[in-house]
């Protein structure tokens, strides 16, 4: 099953590699703070591209508020894919029928991710087991289940 985790989360083992279990960052930048030997991949390009990211990141420091943020970024209507990525995507939901697979980020639990919105598209693209994200994204679900897989590349 495809699953989310934190990147506060990873460095408290609370989530872990294993038997049964891959940890894949997907995030743009590496996290300083994240040793090596707690994941098995790290897949940039499942990470939002640079201008989006940007944009969120600057709205999240004059906004304070991270969700808020996120929507004044217009994330579900601009996040994308290369065909790349879709590809990383397509083989990590392979691979999630026969473990689980933890898409890690820095964004807190709970919060607005762009880890959900993988999820979102491994489910419908894919046909993927994957977990329920903690958030609603009525626009991105729609793109997801409109739009072929490659068309919604970058």
């Amino acid at each position: 099953m495809l699953r989310q985790a934190t990147v506060s989360e990873l460095i408290a083992g609370k989530v872990s590699r294993g038997p049964g279990r891959v940890v894949v960052v997907t995030m743009r930048r590496w996290p300083r703070q994240l040793r090596r030997a707690l994941r098995d991949e790290y897949v940039s390009t499942l990470s939002p591209d640079i201008r989006l990211l940007d944009d969120f990141l600057a709205l999240r420091r004059q906004l304070g508020d991270h969700d808020l943020a996120f929507d004044r970024a217009r994330y579900e209507r601009r996040f994308e894919l290369t065909d790349e990525g879709i590809r990383e995507l397509q083989r990590l939901s392979d691979l999630s029928r026969k473990k689980d697979v933890y898409l890690v980020c820095q964004c807190g639990s709970g919060h607005k991710c762009h880890r959900e919105l993988l999820l979102i598209l491994a489910r419908e693209w894919f046909g993927a087991p994957a977990e329920k994200p903690a958030q609603r994204y009525p626009i991105f679900e729609k793109r997801a289940r409109e739009q072929e897989p490659f068309a919604i590349a970058a």
